[in-house]
């Protein structure tokens, strides 16, 4: 059991210089809330201000992947306000964007050899977070249904790696209406880390489709929230199983 964030530290801290992104390291979303309650718990002890210093000084792996993880799992739209809500909501943490966790997160990242995605276009904070994280939960059923199928179904994307594929698909008006804005944010503009992602998810497609099973998360090379994201995907969908 990891019931103080102390405990969180020294769980996570192994995962650090062997990760590219933080969203590589397998959290659940009952586990982010498990986090995001200590969090709260911490708001009791101290206020606002120092319990912020104490995250990013005592628990810094806990507090970065934190915030990655509530990217993934409790993403809503609204761009850098809707992300904050949610972090509010989560902690009862008030206005922490003005409580610079945003720059403390970059802080973080940059201290651990992480990348910082800087000069990529979006929000200065909260693009980085979402773009550890990979695509949220909520926006892969349409990523699945729109991208992933059609680039191994239409015989003209099939062989193209994975970085033509999102020239090709993610800005045509066919698509783009049907994905989510965080899935094609990530995708555009993450580079040879977004390419890599949505091949993995092509491999991952092609092998159920081929033999109606699914690899494992390490396997796939997929945080385990994708893999167990296309198995109800291709539950509801009983035309995808005939490929």
């Amino acid at each position: 059991m990891r019931d103080r964030l102390e405990d969180w530290e020294g769980y996570l801290a192994p995962y650090f210089g062997k990760i590219r992104l933080l969203g590589e390291i397998p959290l659940s979303g009952l586990e982010c809330d498990q986090i995001g309650q200590l969090i709260h718990a911490l708001l009791a002890e101290y206020d606002q201000t120092r319990a912020s210093q104490l995250l990013e000084e005592n628990y810094p792996r806990t507090f970065a992947v934190y915030l990655v993880a509530m990217g993934v799992h409790h993403y809503r739209e609204g761009g850098e306000g809707g992300y904050w809500t949610s972090i509010e909501e989560a902690t009862g943490m008030q206005n922490p964007h003005q409580l610079k966790w945003g720059p403390r997160f970059l802080r973080i990242l940059k201290a651990n050899g992480l990348r910082e995605f800087a000069g990529v276009k979006g929000n200065t904070f909260v693009m980085p977070i979402l773009a550890h994280g990979g695509i949220p939960a909520r926006s892969l059923p349409d990523f699945f249904r729109y991208i992933v199928l059609p680039s191994i179904k239409r015989p003209q994307l099939a062989a193209a790696p994975a970085s033509e594929v999102i020239t090709e698909l993610i800005d045509l008006t066919t698509t783009q209406p049907f994905v989510d804005k965080p899935a094609r944010r990530y995708l555009a503009l993450t580079g040879a880390i977004g390419a890599d992602f949505l091949e993995r998810a092509r491999v991952m497609a092609r092998a159920y489709l081929d033999t109606q099973d699914l690899p494992e998360a390490d396997e796939a090379g997929l945080p385990p929230y994708v893999v167990e994201a296309f198995r109800h995907f291709v539950e509801d969908e009983p035309e995808v199983q005939t490929g």
